[in-house]
């Protein structure tokens, strides 16, 4: 098995994701019920594909680490979807965000990381793993943040998926503390100090900071929906676009 079964399945994966964001466009929510779980089940592949051609998890390539978060995207978006209701979840314009972060791996050289030996510390899984784990979340929220400007939506809605979104932002923000504090601590196993300040940990850090500013707004910045919807959506793009563009 090599490189090419990957490729493969990432076409497959990216070929069905559009098909539900062509769903949704469609307002064929009936059909996107169901056709979710072939792409749910491709992008699951990946992973499994990945470690079988490489002998490890996504690490930080992003050929295989953004098919990584495009699948726990799926897995969150379905959650949220399974229900009778859902054109009233709003939760259907996270189809387009995953779309893009999967159109994005075009981009990046498609081939996995090679095999390392500190690969398979577990301290060094986690670091990568609870990283990708929370660049779900981030960009998940900042899906529901995006869904909460639909028109016409009840504002009991609109307050639940901004309720949600801030729920997210705050959840990434201690899964990926938690990253930092299993990379630390692989580090210090390693070498028998913590991180000097780099550029990885100084972009790190901004992230962190972000998503603080996101989930912690002052009340008086809150008042209107809009205005607290832009505030705390923004510091979520600037996340994404750091570990997308310059992580």
């Amino acid at each position: 098995m090599d490189t090419t079964v990957l490729i493969i399945n990432y076409f497959i994966s990216l070929a069905l994701i559009f098909m539900n964001a062509l769903f949704v466009v469609l307002r064929k929510y009936s059909v996107l019920k169901w056709f979710k779980y072939p792409a749910l089940i491709s992008s699951g592949a990946s992973i499994v594909l990945t470690f079988l051609v490489a002998g490890h998890l996504p690490i930080y390539n992003k050929f295989t680490s953004l098919q990584e978060v495009v699948f726990i995207l799926i897995v969150l978006t379905s959650i949220y979807t399974n229900t009778n209701k859902v054109k009233v979840q709003n939760i259907n314009t996270m189809w387009f965000f995953i779309l893009f972060v999967q159109l994005y791996v075009i981009t990046q050289q498609m081939e996995p990381n090679n095999n390392y030996y500190m690969y398979d510390n577990l301290f060094v899984v986690l670091f990568f793993q609870f990283r990708l784990i929370s660049m779900a979340m981030f960009i998940f929220a900042l899906g529901n943040y995006i869904g909460a400007f639909k028109k016409h939506l009840h504002q009991d809605r609109r307050a639940d998926i901004l309720h949600r979104a801030r729920n997210y932002t705050l959840l990434g923000a201690v899964v990926y503390l938690a990253g930092e504090f299993s990379g630390s601590f692989w580090l210090y196993l390693w070498y028998g100090d913590s991180w000097h300040w780099s550029k990885g940990f100084f972009l790190a850090s901004i992230m962190f900071l972000l998503s603080m500013i996101s989930g912690h707004l002052p009340p008086r910045y809150l008042s209107g929906w809009k205005i607290k919807t832009i505030l705390s959506s923004s510091p979520l793009m600037l996340i994404t676009l750091i570990y997308l563009i310059a992580h």
